[in-house]
C-alpha cells in the first residue's frame, strides 16, 4: 500500500486533516484522543509533520472559539433556560445536579 514510511506517514497527515472539520472544542479534543495513536506514529516517523498537524489543531480550534457564541471556550449554551445566567452560577447548577446524583446512588454522601 505504501512503498515506505514516509509516505505512510504523509497518508496519516492528510487523513488526519481531512477529517478535521469539527463543530465544537469538546468534539476536536475528542477527534484528537481517538486519533492519538497514528498521531504518535506519525510524529516517529517526521516530527515536521507532526508540527504541522498540531498547528492544524490550533487553527481548528481558533476558527471554533471565533464561531462560537459561548464567549470564547467553544462550548455552545443553547439552553433557553440558562439563559443570562454567569459561568459562575452555571457552574454551581451543575455542582448542585451533580451532589444530588451522587447522593441518590450513595446513600452516606450526604452524612458528615
Amino acid at each position: 500500500m505504501y512503498e515506505d514510511a514516509q509516505s505512510f506517514a504523509e497518508g496519516i497527515h492528510e487523513i488526519l486533516v481531512t477529517f478535521m472539520a469539527t463543530r465544537s472544542i469538546e468534539s476536536l479534543e475528542h477527534y484528537y484522543l481517538v486519533n492519538v495513536n497514528a498521531i504518535e506514529t506519525m510524529r516517529r516517523i517526521d516530527e515536521s509533520l507532526y508540527t504541522d498537524l498540531i498547528q492544524k489543531f490550533k487553527e481548528q480550534k481558533h476558527a471554533i472559539n471565533a464561531n462560537s457564541d459561548s464567549g470564547g471556550t467553544g462550548y455552545v449554551n443553547s439552553d433557553p433556560r440558562r439563559e443570562g445566567q454567569t459561568d459562575d452560577e452555571r457552574e454551581l447548577r451543575a455542582r448542585k445536579q451533580k451532589t444530588q446524583e451522587y447522593r441518590k446512588h450513595h446513600s452516606t454522601a450526604g452524612l458528615r
